[in-house]
């Protein structure tokens, strides 16, 4: 069998839909007496999107809030993610940002 270079291994697993993920972690976090092991993502809705960006001053802020607010987790503990940990998921919730959008232009036909 290969060898896997776990440096750039993708770990995510997305659902059928695409609208959840599980991305197992690569170094789990403890965060008082919890263990965290993996993190269960979904789809964020456009309040919460709001919420992420409203209490970050960074984007790097903003998709640590996303993730937590997203996978149920606690801020600090997203905020102690591994760097390719964070790349993956912050990578599948970019899925659902709306960034090439123009505020109060409707996006045309195809």
């Amino acid at each position: 069998m290969p060898e896997v270079n776990n440096i750039t291994a993708r770990l995510l697993i997305v659902s059928d839909d695409g609208l959840t993920a599980t991305l197992p972690l690569r170094k789990p976090i403890t965060f008082g007496e919890e263990t965290t092991t993996s993190l269960s993502l979904r789809e964020p809705t456009a309040g919460e999107l709001e919420s992420a960006q409203a209490s970050a001053s960074s984007n790097m802020g903003t998709s640590i809030s996303l993730i937590a607010i997203t996978s149920g987790i606690a801020r600090p503990v997203a905020a102690k993610l591994c760097s390719r940990d964070f790349q993956e998921a912050s990578e599948y919730l970019g899925n659902f940002t709306l960034e090439d959008v123009t505020p109060g232009v409707a996006p045309s036909p195809t």
